[in-house]
């Protein structure tokens, strides 16, 4: 099933009552919600790019500041340079409903950060993805959700050199993505498929894929990571 009309799921052992599913570039907004047995639902609107686009001209009239905010287009989300790629009508707005496949679960009237929710391979990989600065990267997945207004592609692969922390050692990491975006939602899984430890043990994604899905993983699972007082 490629068209949705919600992301709905069952958190595991979930003990904070109802709680709201937050997101937003700027402004926290809440996108769903979540009852007391920890079900949870978050619709998808059809016109989510002129949401967002609304949501952005009413913080840039809120703010003091003279940061702007703008929609970042698709052959700037994904891809990389190399003669290796194909890039097709991705000269245009794109926007996913969460931040690194995270959404923030809490009570935004009372201002309460519960946690993190994240559809993944499992908790640790989730986990890793969560903590991404400490440089602990498993192998595995999550996927999210990105909204664009036309069909387009990105096709390829690119391999850069790295050091690691240490500035000693390099590594190797290779992109790999097989993008073929429809108009409306799609669900882009990206997947860490090896690692590069280096002599201290910090771990580093060294073959990465993206790709777009026509139906969610049989063995994703929702993963609540909570917030860390």
């Amino acid at each position: 099933m490629f068209a949705q009309e919600a992301i709905s799921g069952q958190i595991a052992d979930w003990s904070n009552g109802n709680g709201d599913v937050i997101g937003g570039l700027r402004v926290p907004v809440i996108l769903g919600s979540v009852a007391s047995d920890g079900t949870f639902a978050i619709p998808l609107k059809a016109d989510y790019l002129s949401v967002v686009k609304k949501q952005l001209e009413a913080s840039k009239k809120e703010s003091s500041s003279d940061f702007s905010t703008s929609l970042i287009k698709l052959d700037r989300a994904f891809g990389c340079s190399s003669e290796n790629m194909e890039f097709t009508d991705t000269d245009q707005p794109v926007s996913a409903l969460s931040t690194l496949g995270m959404f923030a679960l809490g009570d935004m009237e009372q201002e309460r950060l519960f946690g993190y929710l994240i559809a993944a391979s499992s908790d640790e990989f989730a986990k890793s993805i969560k903590n991404i600065m400490s440089n602990e990267f498993k192998t595995g997945y999550f996927v999210d959700w990105y909204y664009v207004a036309k069909p387009a592609s990105i096709k390829g692969s690119c391999t850069f050199e790295s050091y690691a922390i240490n500035q000693e050692e390099m590594y190797s990491n290779t992109q790999e993505y097989d993008l073929e975006f429809r108009a409306g939602w799609n669900i882009i899984k990206y997947e860490i498929e090896a690692v590069f430890e280096d002599r201290d043990g910090k771990t580093y994604p060294s073959r990465e894929r993206y790709t777009v899905l026509d139906e969610l993983p049989r063995d994703m699972k929702y993963v609540f990571l909570p917030h860390e007082r």
